[in-house]
This record gives C-alpha cells, sequence and structure tokens, in this order.
C-alpha cells in the first residue's frame, strides 16, 4: 500500500501533530490545527475526515478501556494476580491511570519502566510502590475510595527517572519482564502486522527482547493510529506487538 510517510521520523512528526491538534480540540483553542505551523496534522486529519479514525471536528483524548472485561485477553490474565507491565500516559498519550488501577485492584502487579537519565537503562519499578511507597506489594489491595495517582516527578517516558544504577534503588532489572504475562507498550502508531512506531531511541525494542515467547504484547495508542497491514515502515531492530489496546477495545492481529 502507499504509505502516508516515507520513513519512520516523518511518521512521528505526523503523529505528534496530530495528537497535538486533537488535544487543541479537547481545550476548545481558537484555530486549532494551526498554531504548530505544519500541515502534518492537516494530512492526518484529511484521512480521518475520510473514514480512517477521527472525523474533523472537536475531540476530547478518549481513554482506552479496563483489560480485564475482554475474553481475548484472558488467558494473559488468568489466574489473577502476576505481573503486568505498563506504562503512566503522557499528557498527550492515551490516559493509562485507570486500567492501571483495575489491575492493581484486581490483585495484579504493575511494573513501569523505570529508564534513568539518558533513557539508556533498561529497568522497571513497582507502580504500587511508586504511588504508596509502603503498600503491601503482596496483596496490592487498596481502599476504593483511594486515587492511584501518580507523584509529581515522573518523567515523560512514562515512569520512574531515578538516578543511580537499579540495585541501588530497589528497580527491577531487564529480565523482570520475563515474568510478565501481558505488556502494554506505548505507540505513536501501530499497523495490523504488528508494527509498532514508538517515540525514537529503541527503548521499549530493547526492553520487549525479554519478554517470554507467549506474553502477550499490546501496543496502546488511540483508535485513529490503528493502520492497515504494511502501512508503517519495519526496521531489523523492531519489535513486532501482538496486537493493539484503543478505545475502541482490543484488537489481535494474525501475524502468521
Amino acid at each position: 500500500m502507499e504509505r502516508l510517510a516515507p520513513d519512520k521520523e516523518s511518521w512521528r512528526r505526523l503523529a505528534r501533530a496530530k495528537r497535538a491538534d486533537c488535544a487543541n480540540w479537547a481545550d476548545g483553542a481558537d484555530g486549532a490545527g494551526q498554531a504548530n505551523g505544519t500541515d502534518g496534522a492537516d494530512r492526518w486529519r484529511d484521512l480521518a475526515a475520510g473514514g480512517h479514525g477521527l472525523a474533523a471536528g472537536g475531540h476530547v483524548l478518549p481513554a482506552p478501556p479496563g483489560v480485564t472485561q475482554f475474553p481475548e485477553l484472558a488467558p494473559a490474565l488468568r489466574p489473577p494476580g502476576g505481573l503486568v507491565a505498563a506504562f503512566i500516559a503522557t499528557p498527550l498519550e492515551p490516559p493509562t491511570v485507570g486500567l492501571i488501577a483495575e489491575l492493581v485492584e484486581g490483585g495484579w502487579r504493575v511494573l513501569v519502566p523505570a529508564p534513568g537519565p539518558g533513557r539508556d537503562r533498561i529497568a522497571w519499578t513497582d507502580y504500587l510502590g511508586l504511588v504508596r511507597p509502603n503498600a503491601n506489594l503482596e496483596r496490592a489491595a487498596i481502599p476504593p475510595d483511594e486515587a492511584l495517582i501518580p507523584p509529581d516527578g515522573l518523567d515523560s517516558f512514562g515512569g520512574l527517572d531515578p538516578p543511580g544504577p537499579p540495585d541501588s534503588l530497589g528497580l527491577l532489572g531487564p529480565e523482570a519482564l520475563a515474568a510478565c504475562r501481558l505488556v502494554l507498550a506505548p505507540a505513536l502508531a501501530v499497523d495490523r502486522t504488528g508494527t509498532r512506531l514508538g517515540q525514537g531511541g529503541g527503548w521499549y525494542d530493547r526492553a520487549l527482547a525479554f519478554a517470554a515467547p507467549g506474553a502477550l504484547i499490546l501496543a496502546v495508542c488511540f483508535d485513529w493510529e490503528v493502520w492497515p497491514a504494511d502501512a508503517l515502515p519495519r526496521e531489523p531492530h523492531d519489535r513486532p506487538v501482538d496486537g493493539v489496546l484503543s478505545s475502541q477495545g482490543v484488537e489481535l492481529f494474525n501475524r502468521a
């Protein structure tokens, strides 16, 4: 198929412009789509108005639904408990605090990235321990009236950014991902052959190399960022995903 952009960086520019444009719509800003000085968001919006995802007009950035309701995910979430890897969304990503809270309240232990300075460290930290340092991580139960809201000081990568080596901070190394049955990875876009477009830098591609062979890996993005098969350029180091979680629910890809 004809690609919207020739390379990953061009795709990223278009995707980021589109998200900024949608945030302007959600905020009710006048002249949304013009303030960023690029036609990238306009091109993406034109495609959307033609039937790909979002229609032009006012929009509130949607949160993905909780994950425990989908039968497609039952094998990865049965029995309750165990480890799930996720991330804390930035303002221009699909909100994830609600689905993380659902998992924690259901007894799962949720890991989020702890990439460290320069984002070159592959490490993870426990989300519940991050928001409630004195919590019982084995039980992972919280009162229903307590919000699982991340504290200040989080980096823009969806995780914790403390200095120092993992073993001096009580962090978990890259091999912790091997114990996760479900992995939720952020994406600027994904196509139906499983190619995930990240922020650049390759942190998640390196991290996902430690995932167990049977783990279910889902990209998390907005519904208009899900593209047909082979729409995105793929490089040899890219780790394909098994499906996508968006505001429209879960879609698993047939990559055979």
